[in-house]
């Protein structure tokens, strides 16, 4: 046999005489961590990962960097005209009033009467015309960033 044959099986019969080995890995070896750490040694090195390093300003590249928030403006627990989202609505008629226009929206199963400035998920009613309503919506984007957008719903019929 050659000499390189021979180390390479010397090397593989120490390693499985280790691993048959009830106590484990003997404690100076580099792979294995030592027995004599505190179980809080990793937790702290996690935290001071979370937070930016002052000395050079520059943000921890193990932090995500997308928002952990939720979706700004009225928060929704149940139904009724702050629940509804304006994308998934449908404009159904106008009226005019002395106070202003009144629009009959339906989304779902049911209808609202908004005014104008009646918040709505995420938003509130920007302006309510003779055959539209538009809505002024707030959106966040993947990386966090608040941004707001108009909704202009117009009116759907039987066309009568």
């Amino acid at each position: 046999m050659s000499a390189k044959r021979t180390l390479w099986m010397l090397i593989l019969a120490t390693g499985c005489a280790w691993a048959q080995q009830p106590g484990g890995p003997p404690s100076g070896t580099p792979t294995g961590a030592p027995e004599s750490a505190p179980a809080s040694a990793a937790p702290a090195r996690t935290e001071s990962r979370q937070q930016l390093d002052p000395s050079r300003g520059r943000r921890d590249p193990f932090q995500s960097i997308v928002s952990k928030g939720g979706k700004p403006g009225v928060l929704c627990a149940g139904t009724g005209k702050a629940c509804m989202a304006p994308a998934q609505s449908e404009l159904k008629g106008i009226a005019k009033t002395q106070e202003g226009y009144i629009a009959m929206v339906a989304s779902g199963q049911k209808t609202y009467f908004l005014r104008l400035n009646e918040p709505v998920l995420n938003g509130y009613v920007l302006k309510i015309t003779g055959d539209s309503i538009t809505f002024r919506e707030n959106v966040v984007d993947n990386v966090g960033r608040t941004s707001s957008r108009d909704v202009v719903k117009r009116i759907t019929g039987s066309g009568i």
